[in-house]
């Protein structure tokens, strides 16, 4: 498997991509080829306010997700392919109620440590 992630931030503006290719898959009885990347995925973000989040993405970018399965079951196999025709555009928004603004977790501190003497 492999990923390529890109994610950048432009003040309030965020992008954010992941293009995966797997090239097979192995199970105890079945092989899976997959001739385009599994996963395309694209996110645009904007953050209105700290607590308002606008985005917009869309997954299978790169075309539809195809894949033919080759199954074996005692002295038969079978062969099956597959075409998922799903481009799927989606909308989020995200608004953070809080009561105490100064405790609230920051997305871009997610990964910092409050404690002393701890890195994560």
């Amino acid at each position: 498997e492999v990923s390529l992630l890109v994610n950048l931030t432009f003040g309030k503006w965020s992008f954010f991509g992941n293009l995966m290719f797997n090239d097979y898959m192995y199970s105890p009885l079945s092989k899976t080829k997959y001739s385009t990347p599994t996963l395309s995925l694209l996110q645009v973000g904007y953050e209105a306010t700290p607590n308002l989040y606008v985005g917009i993405s869309s997954m299978w970018l790169c075309g539809n997700k195809m894949e033919t399965s080759t199954e074996v079951e005692g002295f038969s196999s079978l062969v099956k392919s597959s075409k998922v025709n799903s481009w799927s555009p989606f909308f989020t928004l995200r608004y953070t109620i809080r009561k105490n603004p100064k405790r609230k977790i920051r997305l871009d501190n997610v990964l910092q440590s409050t404690e002393k003497g701890i890195e994560l």
